[in-house]
C-alpha cells in the first residue's frame, strides 16, 4: 500500500499546477478539556478555495483531503476589488502604477487592464537585491527598478571617485 503511494506521489500529474485567488479564512474557537480536567481554548483557520481554483488545480473531492503548498499574504486593498466590474474599474486609473503592476501580476484585474503590464523575471543574487533594496517575490516596476539601479550606480560612481581622489 505504501509503495503504491509513494509511486502515486512520484508520477503526480498535478504537480506543478498553480492558480491565483483570494482566500476567505474563518477562525473558529473551539474548546477540549484535557484528560487532567483542564479546559483549553484552541483557534483554527479554515479557509474557503473557489470551485473553479480547485478544478484548475485538479483537486479531488472524493478524496477527503489534499495537500497543498501556497505563499499566502494579507492583501492590499487594491487587490481586494473585482476590476471586472464597471463601477469598480473607474478606481483602476487612481491607482498608483506599483498598485497596478501588483493587481497584474498576480491576475487580479482583467487583461485589457494590463497591457501595459507584464511580469517578468529578474535573477539576481542576494546581495544585488539588498542592494537595491528588493524583496524577493514583490513586484516593482521597471521605472522603479532603473530608478533605483541608477540611484546604486550613482552612489558606487560616487564612492570611486572619493577612493581615487584620496590615493
Amino acid at each position: 500500500m505504501e509503495t503504491l503511494q509513494e509511486a502515486r506521489l512520484l508520477e503526480e500529474p498535478r504537480a506543478g499546477r498553480s492558480v491565483t485567488l483570494l482566500l476567505k479564512v474563518r477562525a473558529e474557537k473551539q474548546r477540549k478539556r484535557l484528560r487532567n480536567g483542564e479546559p483549553r481554548e484552541y483557534v483554527v483557520w479554515r479557509a474557503t478555495i473557489p470551485r473553479e481554483a480547485a478544478e484548475k488545480l485538479g483537486l479531488d473531492p472524493e478524496a477527503g483531503e489534499e495537500l497543498l503548498v501556497a505563499t499566502l499574504e494579507v492583501p492590499d486593498w487594491p487587490l481586494l476589488l473585482l476590476y471586472h466590474d464597471p463601477q469598480t474599474r473607474r478606481l483602476w486609473d487612481r491607482l498608483p502604477p506599483e498598485a497596478k503592476a501588483k493587481a497584474c501580476s498576480l491576475g487580479h484585474a482583467p487583461e485589457q487592464l494590463c497591457r501595459y503590464y507584464r511580469t517578468i523575471t529578474v535573477i539576481a543574487g542576494e546581495e544585488e537585491l539588498k542592494r537595491l533594496g528588493l524583496e524577493p517575490g514583490q513586484p516593482i516596476t521597471l521605472r522603479e527598478l532603473l530608478k533605483r539601479a541608477r540611484n546604486t550606480n550613482n552612489s558606487n560612481s560616487q564612492a570611486a571617485t572619493k577612493q581615487t581622489k584620496g590615493l
